[in-house]
C-alpha cells in the first residue's frame, strides 16, 4: 500500500514537472536571436504574456483567415482549415517576444515567426518581423474546435 502511494506521488510529481516545463520559455538551443522591428506605437507581448495568452488556447481566424490554431501546452499546434475541416499538426514555442510556429511537417512547409500585441477585447494583433500588421484575431480559451 505504501509502495503504491509512493509510486502515485512520484508519478504526480513527474507529470507536474513535465507540465511546468511546457509552460517555460523555449531553451536557447531552440531559439535563435531574432531581429525585428517594433511597429510604431505598439507594445508587444513579452515571453510570459505570450505563454499565458496562447498556452492551451486557440487562435480563431475562421472569420477572415480560414483556419483555427490550437496551441497545446505540450508544444504542438493543431491547425484546422475552415474549407474542409482538415487538421494538420506543427510545433510552437516562444522566443523572447517572438511567437514561433513550425509548420515544416504540414502543408505550409515553413516556419512562421510573429510579433503579437494585445488589441483589447480578447483580440490580438499579429505582425511579421518587419513590423507589418498582418491580422487581428481573437484568442479563445481552450480548444476551440
Amino acid at each position: 500500500m505504501l509502495k503504491s502511494i509512493a509510486t502515485i506521488a512520484i508519478s504526480i510529481a513527474v507529470a507536474a514537472m513535465a507540465l511546468f516545463a511546457t509552460l517555460m520559455p523555449a531553451s536557447a538551443a531552440e531559439c535563435k536571436k531574432y531581429e525585428y522591428t517594433v511597429p510604431a506605437g505598439v507594445t508587444l507581448l513579452g515571453e510570459k504574456e505570450l505563454l499565458a495568452t496562447f498556452t492551451g488556447n486557440t487562435l480563431d481566424a475562421f472569420s477572415g483567415g480560414g483556419y483555427m490554431r490550437y496551441f497545446d501546452p505540450n508544444g504542438t499546434t493543431i491547425f484546422q482549415f475552415t474549407s474542409n475541416r482538415r487538421t494538420t499538426h506543427g510545433k510552437w514555442r516562444v522566443c523572447g517576444e517572438v511567437l514561433v510556429m513550425d509548420h515544416t511537417e504540414n502543408p505550409f512547409g515553413k516556419i512562421l515567426e510573429r510579433l503579437v500585441s494585445d488589441a483589447g477585447n480578447g483580440k490580438f494583433s499579429l505582425y511579421d518581423l518587419s513590423g507589418k500588421h498582418l491580422a487581428t484575431r481573437p484568442v479563445v480559451k481552450g480548444k476551440g474546435f
